[in-house]
C-alpha cells in the first residue's frame, strides 16, 4: 500500500472532517453551522498548507538531498532542483483548497 504525502493528507483529513460536520448542521437545520463548518475548514486548510509551503521552500536543499547523492558533481544538481522547489512550494495553498 502506498503512503500518502503528509501534506495531501493532512488537507484531505480537514476536508473529511469538514464534510462530517456540514453534514451534522445541515442535518440539524443549523444554516449558521454550516456556513461555520465550512468557512473554518476552508481557513484551516490554507493555514495547513502555507505551513507545509514555508517548510518545502526552507528546507529545499536538504530535501533535494535526500534523493541525490552527496558527491562534487551532484552540487550543481542540487542547486537547480532548489527554485524548481521553490516553484511547487508556492503551489502548495492552491493544491490543499
Amino acid at each position: 500500500m502506498e503512503r500518502p504525502d503528509p501534506h495531501i493528507a493532512g488537507a484531505d483529513g480537514i476536508g473529511v472532517a469538514a464534510t462530517v460536520r456540514v453534514g451534522l448542521a445541515a442535518g440539524a437545520g443549523d444554516a449558521a453551522g454550516i456556513r461555520r463548518a465550512g468557512y473554518s475548514a476552508f481557513f484551516l486548510t490554507i493555514a495547513f498548507m502555507a505551513i507545509c509551503a514555508v517548510l518545502m521552500a526552507a528546507f529545499a536543499r536538504q530535501i533535494a538531498g535526500l534523493f541525490l547523492s552527496a558527491a562534487v558533481e551532484i552540487r550543481a544538481v542540487i542547486a537547480a532542483a532548489v527554485p524548481l522547489l521553490w516553484i511547487a512550494a508556492s503551489y502548495q495553498i492552491v493544491d490543499g483548497v
